[in-house]
């Protein structure tokens, strides 16, 4: 994560988590995801990765770090934390 924030900004850090999220939130319709992120082969794991993000950066985008995203995600939803909306999505959707 260091590395990545000094890469990018935490700021954009944060954003880029949060779309990451939001996206899998959407593809599972707010429920963990059926992978197991620690016995799953890694075909198995980058084709999860390509149906939710199909425009990741396959060059940079490892597959451990595929991984840690399944595991984060479902320990998220598995603690009741499901609201990735980004600022400024909530101020759109308060607005209509």
């Amino acid at each position: 994560m260091v590395e990545i924030k000094t890469l990018i900004g935490e700021e954009e850090l944060h954003k880029r988590i949060k779309e990451i999220a939001k996206q899998i939130e959407k593809e599972y319709e707010g429920k963990e995801v059926d992978i197991n992120h620690k016995k799953a082969d890694n075909d198995e794991v980058i084709t999860f990765f390509a149906k939710v993000l199909p425009n990741y950066d396959t060059e940079r985008v490892r597959v451990s770090d595929m991984r840690k995203v399944i595991a984060w995600y479902n320990i998220l939803v598995r603690a009741g934390i499901t609201d990735f909306e980004l600022p400024e999505q909530k101020e759109e959707e308060n607005k209509e």
